[in-house]
């Protein structure tokens, strides 16, 4: 936990030394969030709950394994950024 907000003021600092955040900042802001929601994202991906079964070893690993890692990375901060919409979520996912 420790780490993370390591991570998340760090991204603060960074944003505040820039003209605007990137998605490394805004990865590093929402840090936290993105640890609690990947694995609900790699579990619904690696049963196929949505039609499409994608798991790392999918395809060869040197293609599977840094797909799988944006895609769980992009969707998880997306999802974070939802939920940080929702005025009592916000509290439990920063």
């Amino acid at each position: 936990v420790g780490a993370f907000w390591l991570l998340r003021t760090f991204g603060t600092r960074i944003a505040k030394a820039q003209v605007g955040q990137g998605l490394g900042t805004r990865c590093a802001q929402a840090s936290f969030g993105i640890y609690l929601v990947h694995v609900l994202i790699l579990e619904v991906f690696s049963t196929g709950m949505l039609g499409i079964q994608f798991t790392a070893l999918s395809w060869h690993p040197a293609l599977g394994i840094p797909l799988t890692t944006v895609v769980v990375l992009l969707l998880s901060l997306a999802l974070v950024n939802v939920l940080q919409q929702i005025p009592g979520v916000r509290w439990i996912v920063p």
